[in-house]
């Protein structure tokens, strides 16, 4: 789920994981997390729209994320003046719109 600090919307990912260690310490191995995860996924990315990009304020270099993906609201977000970032990251900012050239 994504979260927020003041005017800083951070990044959330869906994901799975095929692998998991008993109780007993023992490993095993499943690929029915993955099957799962590509059927909500599905679901989620009909809700979304992309590409993102991605702005380094350090070097000013910017990317293009074509499997990154912003609902409606991120985007109503940025619109109303709010940064879209990754946790952690703290010099990169994410745009659903092209920088300017």
């Amino acid at each position: 789920m994504a979260s927020a600090q003041r005017h800083v919307l951070f990044l959330s990912a869906l994901a799975s994981r095929s692998d998991w260690t008993d109780d007993g310490g023992e490993h095993h191995e499943s690929g029915v997390a993955h099957e799962v995860y590509a059927r909500v996924a599905r679901v989620f990315k009909k809700q979304l729209s992309g590409p993102v990009w991605a702005t380094n304020a350090k070097t000013g270099k910017v990317q293009v994320y074509k499997t990154v993906f912003c609902s409606s609201g991120a985007g109503a977000w940025e619109e109303a003046g709010g940064q879209l970032r990754q946790e952690g990251v703290e010099n990169v900012t994410f745009s659903r719109q092209p920088p300017a050239a």
